[in-house]
Formats: structure tokens, C-alpha cells, sequence
């Protein structure tokens, strides 16, 4: 499949107003209305740019709706271990777990929870400075970050 075109003329709100998207399969062209949240899927699928507008008022309808949680447990007398979950499943977690372990001089892992879906967890107290780096790094704002467990 591939993306021709993504035109808004006829929208007057950010989101979530329809827009016209052209898309073609085999040689066949075809016409649908779609919602920002629905376009932003296809183009990251059919790897297409996002447009400016879409992109904007996608990630902040995102924003306010997106809960991170990060957690600090205790294994085995005194080890402890960060989790942050609740990520968008668009967050390439691999790079965010690189940027993590060389930022923090710490090991980590990825894990799929068939319950709580991807899971980046870090060896070590690592609570405060995985909280600065997701804000930092704008992959959610410090309102929708929930911090559990005991961080004194």
C-alpha cells in the first residue's frame, strides 16, 4: 500500500476532524475519510511522514491519555530493580533502553508481559533519573508519570 495523498481543507478542529486520504494498492486507488489517530498508524505502517499538523495534534491527544508507571522492587535481600511500563507501543523501547543504560552506567532488559505488554526494566535506584529522562526526552510529560514503591 502506498500513501498519495493527505488533504485537510475541509477540517476546521485539530483532532479528531476526518481528513481525505488517497491510498493505493496494485494499481487500485482508493478514497476514505479518516481520523488523525487512524492516519498517523497508516503513515508510520506504510512508513510515509507524518504530516506537521496531524503529528502535533496526535501526540498531544496522546499525551493526556498515556500513563507511565515506574516502579522500584526489592528482590533477594538488598537488590533493587526499576520498571517503567505504560509506554506507547510506537516507542521504539530499544533506544530508550540504550539511552538509559549508557546515561546511567546500568544494565537493563526489555521484557514482554503478555499482561502489562513491553516493560524496560533497570538494575538498580533508578527512579528519578528515568522520570527526567522520559520528560527530557518528551515521551510523556511529568503529570502522566505515576512513581510506585518505596524511592528513599
Amino acid at each position: 500500500m502506498e500513501i498519495i495523498s493527505i488533504d485537510d481543507r475541509d477540517c476546521t478542529e485539530d483532532y479528531p476532524c476526518r481528513h481525505v486520504v488517497v491510498t493505493e494498492t496494485d494499481g487500485i486507488r482508493n478514497t476514505t475519510k479518516m481520523k488523525a489517530d487512524e492516519i498517523f498508524y497508516l503513515c508510520c505502517k506504510a512508513k510515509y511522514p507524518v504530516p506537521e499538523h496531524i503529528n502535533e495534534g496526535f501526540t498531544r491527544w496522546i499525551a493526556e491519555r498515556q500513563t507511565v508507571h515506574i516502579r522500584l522492587l526489592q528482590f533477594r535481600g538488598r537488590k533493587k530493580t526499576t520498571v517503567c511500563q505504560g509506554l506507547l507501543p510506537e516507542t521504539n523501547l530499544n533506544r530508550v533502553l540504550r539511552s538509559m543504560q549508557k546515561n546511567f552506567n546500568v544494565g537493563g532488559a526489555i521484557i514482554d508481559h503478555k499482561d502489562y505488554g513491553r516493560i524496560v526494566t533497570l538494575q538498580g535506584d533508578h527512579v528519578e533519573n528515568m522520570k527526567k529522562l522520559l520528560i527530557a526526552s518528551g515521551l510523556c510529560s511529568e503529570e502522566n508519570i505515576h512513581i510506585h514503591g518505596n524511592t528513599s
